[in-house]
């Protein structure tokens, strides 16, 4: 591992409640090219390097479950799941991951710091209001059983605060 940083809705302020057993924090773990290059590289390696990951963690948590879920591998504890996202550098300031997909052949670019970035501008030129109407829409999701992620209600939200055209509104207006 050649670094490691938290990301997600965690860092950027828009987790609803606290960290709980039904939620979850997620961590990138960027790998050496030097030892895991094999795995961006060949054939069905997004997979393999997820496996691999897997074994790892069910080695040193051997009393919680581990399971690879889409693009990370989800580690259960009695109190929260940390989702550990493998990566390896794209050569631009992002990174990629395992796109599973692809059924597992391939690797999809992410950029969570450039993203926490233009979140963060626009939370900040809006007041502060966009943590506030991504929380409102992630809840709004959850209370509903919307079928969409959270990560995916929270880029909507984004979207809609960047571009609404009153740039003064209020949350109460931007909610609704």
């Amino acid at each position: 591992v050649v670094e490691s940083h938290q990301f997600g809705s965690f860092t950027r302020g828009t987790m609803v409640g606290p960290l709980s057993e039904d939620s979850d924090t997620d961590v990138m773990f960027v790998l050496s090219r030097e030892k895991h290059g094999k795995w961006e590289r060949g054939e069905n390696g997004s997979s393999n390097c997820l496996r691999a990951v897997k074994r790892a963690l069910e080695k040193r948590y051997p009393n919680s479950k581990v399971k690879i879920d889409r693009n990370v591998v989800s580690v259960q504890f009695s109190d929260f799941t940390v989702d550990v996202a493998p990566a390896f550098k794209d050569g631009t300031g992002g990174y990629k991951i395992p796109d599973t997909y692809s059924e597992g052949k391939s690797w999809v670019r992410t950029n969570p710091r450039g993203y926490k970035q233009r979140f963060e501008a626009v939370d900040n030129a809006r007041g502060g209001k966009l943590q506030k109407v991504a929380r409102v829409a992630k809840k709004l999701r959850e209370n509903r059983n919307v079928p969409v992620s959270s990560y995916h209600m929270e880029v909507m939200a984004y979207d809609h605060v960047h571009n609404h055209p009153n740039k003064d509104a209020s949350t109460e207006e931007l909610v609704e």
